[in-house]
């Protein structure tokens, strides 16, 4: 699954939306499956103000605003996420 522009909105945890379905305890449930991978997309994360801090040695980027198991990554490695995948989700709102 990848979050991008607007979409890196979508797993901010605790939010409690109006008039939209409240995603996260799915994402929750979605994470923690072996073979599940979320990332978003770090240039719309960071424009968002959901990146703190500098990537680690493996291009994650941190961030205390998101469910657990959802990684912010350079766009340039959606690609490896692409390559390994049998399916793909796109949010981009």
């Amino acid at each position: 699954m990848i979050f991008y522009m607007d979409g890196v909105h979508l797993p901010k945890k605790e939010q409690a939306p109006k008039d939209f379905p409240n995603i996260s305890e799915a994402l929750i449930r979605l994470a923690k499956k072996e073979k599940f991978n979320a990332v978003a997309c770090e240039m719309s994360a960071h424009a968002r103000g959901y990146v703190k801090g500098e990537a680690d040695s493996l291009g994650v980027y941190p961030t205390d605003e998101y469910v657990n198991g959802i990684k912010i990554m350079s766009i340039h490695e959606f690609g490896r996420s692409v390559k390994g995948s049998g399916k793909i989700i796109a949010l981009n709102v």
